[in-house]
């Protein structure tokens, strides 16, 4: 059927399939070439230097009229999605954003041909003066190519996928890749497609061998340009996601040495008052701008509630102390009995964290988690991202878990086997420690997320 339908058109029976044939065939046809000329193009993969779909576009309106316009949409609309695809950002968006890019370049075909057609009326078909093929350029490529690039950047910006510093370069590299691609590709298609007429044919084996192999040459010039400026973005992109790994890594590990620090203090003093530990900690605070919060958390036996929470009540600052939890609707309230409670005692800076006093972090299953984890390791465990209990609006942070142990020895002076009092806990916000490690390191441009 393919063939039959190109022998239709190399003999000039344009009429001789239905416009279901056009629109297939056609969509195929941009499709393939489309593909090519993406080949070439450098993130986020909507435009080419050289896109050639757009000079058969040209040549299809030009042949066939508005019956080739179906064909010019759903090739572009189906070539983008797919590259939506193969990049993992098919969505809403992206189908949106291929429609739109459809139109763009299908108004930008019927707007080549109704100029062309106005200032060359049927001379185009056979393009026997040298000003008659410049003017046929110089309207259906270097002024009609302004629409498609418009359309298609004005969609990339209006819904994110480029920023505003981009623009530019962005539309003129659309804008670049469709007019080559009619300048070069309309006069070729022109050539295949129209064979049958005088002029065409007569030229046929003097220039198609000539502007194939200069395509040809073009395009390995480009494949190959953008093949190198392509390793290396790879390159400084690995560079950077490494650097910031490591930034990262460090911040971490300074945590981990704010709660070794901790952790000593309270094991050498385990009945503090809550004084002795915001004297200790409100340096390490100040140090640490990405620490929330410090806290002691003691693990609390059932059997043992009704006495700690009388003991505590004595030392909080807040007086009356209770263990407690959230429930469906995140009200804390008293905690439900369970074998096993982790209740805050003491948590510093005091201000804005009062609701975290006496909760019970094993009652949540993220921080239970990272609880057996440290009492499994014996080390500092780190918990998923959560929402912080003190925290009523939608904000990411972690809590960093260091076991806390109770160190004595037995009447013939052996050391005891541990007893594990509880955990010294920092409280970070993601996104403030994410901005000291990186600070004035992120490359103008660059978006990067943390999981």
């Amino acid at each position: 059927m393919l063939a039959r339908f190109l022998d239709n058109l190399a003999n000039g029976r344009t009429n001789a399939f239905s416009n279901a044939h056009l629109t297939l065939f056609g969509c195929m046809a941009y499709i393939l070439l489309g593909g090519l000329g993406l080949l070439l193009a450098i993130g986020p993969g909507y435009a080419s230097p050289i896109f050639p779909s757009s000079g058969l576009a040209l040549a299809l309106v030009l042949l066939f009229g508005g019956r080739a316009l179906p064909a010019v949409w759903l090739g572009s609309a189906v070539m983008n999605m797919v590259i939506a695809l193969l990049h993992g950002t098919l969505g809403t968006t992206s189908i949106a954003l291929a429609l739109l890019i459809a139109c763009g370049a299908t108004a930008q075909a019927w707007f080549g041909f109704w100029l062309v057609n106005l200032r060359l009326s049927s001379v185009w078909g056979n393009l026997e003066r040298e000003l008659d093929a410049l003017i046929f350029l110089l309207l259906g490529g270097v002024l009609a190519c302004l629409l498609s690039s418009s359309v298609g950047v004005c969609g990339l910006y209006a819904l994110g996928f480029i920023n505003r510093a981009d623009i530019f370069y962005s539309w003129w590299n659309w804008y670049v890749g469709d007019t080559l691609g009619v300048l070069i590709f309309a006069p070729l298609a022109l050539q295949l497609l129209n064979s049958s007429a005088g002029q065409w044919h007569n030229r046929q084996r003097y220039i198609f061998l000539s502007i194939f192999l200069m395509t040809s040459l073009l395009w390995l010039a480009f494949y190959g340009t953008t093949n190198l400026i392509r390793r290396d973005q790879e390159y400084r992109l690995k560079n950077d996601c490494e650097a910031f790994t490591k930034r990262i890594s460090d911040r971490l590990l300074t945590h981990r040495e704010v709660l070794t620090s901790l952790h000593n203090f309270i094991e050498v003093t385990p009945n503090l008052s809550f004084k002795q530990f915001e004297q200790f900690t409100k340096m390490t605070l100040k140090d640490h701008p990405d620490i929330f919060a410090l806290s002691l958390n003691d693990l609390v036996l059932n059997s043992q509630r009704s006495d700690y929470e009388l003991m505590i009540s004595g030392l909080s600052p807040l007086g009356q102390f209770q263990i407690t939890e959230r429930d469906s609707q995140r009200n804390l309230i008293r905690a439900n009995e369970r074998a096993e409670y982790v209740a805050v005692r003491y948590i510093v800076p005091l201000s804005g964290n009062k609701p975290a006093v006496g909760f019970d972090i094993n009652s949540e299953p993220i921080r239970r988690d990272a609880i057996n984890r440290a009492r499994a390791s014996n080390t500092m465990a780190t918990t998923s991202p959560i929402q912080l209990v003190q925290e009523q609006k939608k904000r990411v942070g972690i809590l960093e878990l260091m076991p806390v142990e109770e160190l004595s020895l037995s009447d013939g002076g052996d050391q005891k086997k541990p007893h594990l009092l509880g955990f010294a806990v920092s409280v970070v916000k993601i996104d403030e420690m994410i901005e000291i490690a990186t600070h004035g390191t992120i490359p103008n441009g660059l978006i990067f997320r943390v999981w």
